[in-house]
């Protein structure tokens, strides 16, 4: 089957998203995102891209780029070749780092502040929502995913992770170290019986409120 052709045109506007080969990170540690931010900008000026916003999450990113010279493939190509061949190296890996073609979704407002990529803007980092459960717990992030009979400590995490995120239930099982999407499932059902308790309620509208503000601060700066 013929491969689906890219729509390129002058000014287009394209909401840009790469994930990782078999949902695999493509970030460990924020010297990799450095790098790629720098390659990002790099690409960004050779290309004459415009580049309006960015999400970066440990297994995928975003971008909202505008192309005055129609090239967003030739400008993908560079960004994603770049940074495959630094993570490779740095990292001891080889192969492909990303699944497949980048997807592209031509956006057609003109005003970006207008258009539905807000969204994704207002993604927190996993790192950024497990720190703020553990703090409301009590607990450090190793203790947090830390298996323990009848607690609901990764029940909690899995639910701020999924609704702050934008996870999948899969990711959201990766990055808790648990087994499937299906064991996040079953953590989900488990604190929605477990909201019953007096306790449990004012737990999570804490954890709530303060992811709440995060992206509040997220989306000023």
């Amino acid at each position: 089957m013929a491969r689906q052709l890219r729509i390129e045109f002058p000014g287009a506007i394209h909401h840009v998203t790469v994930r990782g080969n078999g949902r695999r990170d493509i970030f460990l540690d924020d010297r990799d995102r450095e790098r790629f931010l720098l390659r990002l900008s790099e690409s960004v000026e050779s290309y004459e891209v415009r580049l309006y916003l960015f999400c970066l999450m440990s297994n995928h990113y975003h971008l909202l780029v505008e192309t005055p010279k129609a090239n967003i493939s030739r400008f993908m190509q560079s960004l994603e070749t770049g940074h495959t061949v630094y993570f490779n190296l740095r990292h001891g890996r080889s192969g492909h780092l990303t699944q497949g073609r980048f997807g592209s979704k031509l956006v057609e407002s003109q005003k970006p502040e207008d258009i539905a990529f807000r969204k994704v803007a207002l993604n927190l980092s996993d790192s950024a929502v497990l720190q703020v459960v553990s703090d409301e717990l009590g607990l450090n992030k190793e203790d947090l995913l830390r298996h323990r009979r009848g607690s609901l400590n990764r029940a909690l995490a899995a639910a701020m992770l999924w609704k702050y995120c934008g996870l999948t239930k899969r990711a959201v099982a990766a990055a808790l170290g648990r087994g499937s999407g299906t064991a996040v499932s079953w953590q989900l059902r488990k604190l929605d019986e477990a909201r019953r308790d007096r306790n449990i309620c004012p737990l999570i509208r804490k954890m709530e409120k303060k992811l709440d503000a995060l992206r509040k601060e997220k989306l000023s700066q």
